[in-house]
């Protein structure tokens, strides 16, 4: 499965948390997001924000 953007609050359904915690998480900046993301991703897939959609990283 290939997996493209996602907006706040379809990214957070994935993670199992709030729009609001993926966007606060977000603004801590970007390797922070990364980390964070990667420990609640089901895939363990990082993602970064990029303008308003975050996009999953490579392995």
């Amino acid at each position: 499965m290939v997996l493209g953007s996602l907006k706040a609050a379809d990214l957070a359904k994935r993670l199992g948390v709030s729009a609001s915690g993926v966007e606060n998480a977000a603004s801590e900046g970007s390797a922070s997001f990364q980390e964070w993301s990667k420990r609640r991703d089901p895939a363990s897939r990082a993602w970064k924000k990029l303008g308003n959609l975050f996009y999953p990283l490579q392995d």
